[in-house]
């Protein structure tokens, strides 16, 4: 009698945004299939420039805003002494541009509520994109801190079928969760891996098995990834 052994089937994991070689290399031994949901138009800051208050203490919701606002921090560093932000990724966007930032949070909410009790601040510029979350502004108007809303990007949604079956789906960002949904579904088997708490918090409410990786990093949501495939 012959016995045919037939290789393990390779899981398939999908990532909503397009990966560097060095991000693909954190997930060997597997099917990696990888789509952009969304897509990220940075303004002119000729668009933005009058919205910043000058002199004021500055807030980045994101790794795009500080990229967006590069061109701003040239013209004028000096509004930029005092800066808070969401999320590691966002502090290393800062820190190409030379600035530590005061504050490091991991959700808007968060920095918001640690604004408010350390900062003592009265006023100050929130750049961010067009589809920025609520949290951060309502949480520092109950404390009587005045924002100054500067949308520095805009977010489009890119939404596409997904004709592949897969094991594990990667999001990055809530956009890239109502982006993907628009035309796809995740199954009950399927895990979602969660860049952080906040696309997690997005994400649950349509699909339970979610996680989230360690920390706000692309890399992290790979290795998350590969650890649950093992």
């Amino acid at each position: 009698m012959r016995l045919t052994h037939h290789p393990p089937r390779l899981a398939t994991v999908l990532s909503t945004k397009i990966l560097t070689p060095s991000q693909r290399a954190l997930l060997p031994g597997h099917r990696l299939i990888e789509y952009d949901f969304i897509s990220v138009i940075h303004h002119s800051v000729s668009d933005f420039e009058h919205l910043a208050a000058a002199g004021l203490p500055a807030v980045f919701s994101s790794q795009n805003a500080v990229w967006a606002t590069a061109p701003l921090i040239a013209l004028r560093p000096g509004d930029f002494k005092r800066v808070f932000c969401v999320g590691e990724q966002t502090a290393l966007a800062l820190a190409e541009q030379g600035i530590s930032p005061d504050l490091v949070a991991p959700t808007a909410a968060d920095l918001a509520l640690e604004i408010a009790r350390f900062a003592n601040v009265v006023a100050l510029n929130y750049f961010c994109g067009r589809l920025r979350r609520p949290e951060l502004p309502a949480v520092l108007s109950t404390s009587n801190i005045r924002v100054f809303e500067v949308a520095v990007y805009r977010t489009l949604r890119t939404p596409q079928r997904v004709a592949e079956p897969f094991d594990v789906v990667l999001f990055y960002s809530p956009s890239g969760v109502e982006s993907f949904l628009e035309r796809n579904r995740i199954g009950e088997r399927q895990i979602a891996v969660a860049i952080g708490p906040t696309t997690a918090e997005y994400l649950r409410r349509f699909h339970r098995n979610t996680v989230v990786a360690e920390q706000p990093q692309v890399g992290c949501v790979l290795l998350k990834a590969a650890g649950i495939l093992g």
